[in-house]
């Protein structure tokens, strides 16, 4: 009996202090019908070129939030837009191809609204110059993840687990030399 009382207190202890690994943050805001709806603006904003041959790439890297089985939410496209308002809270999500008024190797950003806790519209700015980038379909899950409302692992600067830096919603998206080993 001793036996097996050690074992359950050995056990628990070590249950404990298990570090989980955390692959996301949220954010404390959501979708209240728990589904987010967007278009793509396929045309560039402020160049006029098309970009409608990465639709597929952008719906497809969207829509693996869909598969992650501890979530209910629903990533559903709505087709084509000609909404230019990146940034303006307009009830449309759209995804938009920007050229001009980046800083740095910033490859994309998202915005989002809400009231309460509830997201009421979020936007994906997408930078030209990465377009033919080989980590824009990471790019896209990961912006797609702070527009249903997951934060990042960490903040730059802060420490990491491993586990945290492999993440899709790692602050930073990795090198190719870093997606080459994976």
């Amino acid at each position: 009996m001793k036996k097996i009382y050690c074992l359950i207190v050995l056990l628990t202890f070590s249950i404990l202090n298990v570090k989980p690994g955390f692959a996301y943050q949220l954010m404390g805001i959501k979708w209240a019908g728990s589904a987010y709806n967007y278009t793509i603006n396929p045309i560039g904003v402020d160049n006029a070129v098309d970009y409608s041959a990465k639709n597929s790439t952008i719906t497809n890297a969207a829509s693996l939030w869909t598969t992650v089985s501890t979530t209910n939410v629903q990533v559903n496209y709505q087709g084509t837009s000609t909404n230019t308002g990146w940034g303006v809270n307009d009830g449309e999500n759209v995804v938009t191809w920007v050229t001009n008024g980046w800083t740095g190797n910033v490859i994309g950003i998202s915005t989002s609204w809400y009231t309460s806790q509830n997201i009421i519209d979020s936007d994906i700015k997408l930078n030209t110059n990465f377009a033919n980038d080989s980590r824009v379909s990471q790019l896209v899950t990961h912006e797609v993840g702070h527009s249903l409302g997951i934060d990042h692992t960490q903040e730059s600067g802060a420490s990491y687990e491993q586990d945290e830096y492999d993440a899709i919603m790692y602050w930073l998206l990795h090198t190719q030399t870093d997606l080459n080993r994976q």
